[in-house]
């Protein structure tokens, strides 16, 4: 058995500034990945030139304004306002503006997204069914952060991390759109026999297409590699060739021993290939996972590793967890959890913990000793 190294990716994302004008107090900056707007126009995109399909701000989650489309067929939110008045103190009534960080973008179905200032948690919030997030962040003092994005898949697999090195202006609406939340990927096996099955899974944005990367990385072993030609084999990889790119299972390839696999996701966002590793050498291999959604593309997944050798070993990274008390789904319970019920307690509750509340404790919005008594049945260590 073979240990595997499952590397998170660290995606700095390289942000456009676009200044709105002094009156909506706002400034946009365009998460995007970069390579997404080809101008080509099909049926179902967000928006085709000024055919918006009943869209306006308000259904994007701003108060007022006027949504636009771009080239590339994406809404355009940077005319759109979200209001943000605060009542001075007695007497005046003179209206003062907050300094506000919006973030908005497509995540998982019902997630749980998870941002972060300078690599502590400020906020969360929960995705909604057709993936769709915004999140606000109030109050924030001006000046440079690195802002990051993640969330977790219904399994508990997470995604990899997306930072955003941001300047918050003073009393302005700084809006971080069109963030696009990499896929989650699993491996069903570490080493999978030659000429059997892996399984690749995840989930991202409901009916996006998720393409998988897998590559060839290294021989696991020369001496296991027969010199007939069973599979035609040479050591220059770049040369190599392996097998026809047809059939159920078998992915595309290229001459960089790089093969690719487009799959669409369902209408949770739920998506899956099975690789047939039969026409492909005894080695070391990575897959990763990129999402698209017509124009919008996300940036890479964790990267996960497997080998096809000579037996079989099931992925420990895959087990599903499901077990009551365990708030941070690591398939245990122990101080880490502890410790995130004492700090509810006597606290009223978020929206996103009242949901794990409800699954994961006695499900009656407040955290008390009868949570405290769940905690310490399942207790594991």
């Amino acid at each position: 058995m073979h240990a595997r190294c499952c590397c998170l990716t660290f995606m700095i994302l390289l942000v456009s500034f676009t200044f709105v004008n002094a009156e909506s107090g706002s400034i946009d900056f365009d998460a995007r990945v970069a390579g997404c707007g080809d101008s080509i126009v099909d049926s179902g995109e967000e928006c085709d030139t000024s055919t918006l399909s009943g869209a306006s701000c308000s259904t994007r989650g701003f108060t007022s304004g006027t949504l636009s489309c771009t080239a590339s067929c994406l809404f355009d939110t940077t005319a759109c306002v979200l209001t943000n008045n605060s009542s001075g103190g007695g007497g005046g009534g003179v209206s003062s503006k907050k300094t506000l960080v919006v973030f908005t973008g497509n995540a998982y179905s019902k997630s749980i997204v998870t941002i972060l200032k300078d690599a502590q948690v400020v906020a969360t919030g929960i995705a909604g069914v057709d993936g769709t997030f915004q999140i606000n962040i109030s109050d924030i003092s001006p000046g440079s952060y690195i802002f990051s994005a993640l969330t977790k898949d219904a399994n508990g697999i997470s995604s990899s991390l997306l930072n955003f090195p941001i300047i918050v202006k003073k009393g302005l609406i700084n809006k971080i759109d069109k963030i696009f939340i990499a896929p989650s990927i699993t491996v069903t096996k570490e080493e999978v026999k030659k000429g059997d099955t892996v399984d690749f899974s995840g989930q991202t944005m409901p009916f996006a297409t998720v393409v998988l990367t897998i590559t060839f990385q290294s021989i696991l072993n020369r001496a296991t590699v027969p010199s007939s030609n069973n599979y035609p084999y040479t050591t220059a990889f770049t040369q190599q060739t392996i097998g026809p790119a047809t059939g159920v299972g078998v992915p595309s390839l290229n001459i960089q021993n790089v093969y690719t696999k487009a799959v669409t996701a369902d209408s949770s966002g739920y998506y899956t290939f099975t690789l047939n590793t039969a026409s492909l050498p005894r080695g070391e291999y990575s897959v990763t996972g990129k999402s698209i959604y017509f124009n919008q593309f996300s940036t890479v997944s964790v990267q996960q590793g497997f080998v096809i050798g000579t037996e079989n070993v099931l992925a420990k990274n895959n087990v599903i967890c499901d077990l009551r008390a365990d708030i941070n789904a690591d398939c245990k319970v122990n101080i880490i959890d502890f410790s995130i019920l004492l700090y509810w307690v006597q606290r009223p509750l978020t929206e996103p913990f009242i949901s794990i509340e409800k699954v994961k404790l006695n499900g009656d919005g407040v955290v008390n000793l009868t949570d405290l008594s769940i905690i310490a049945f399942y207790w594991t260590g």
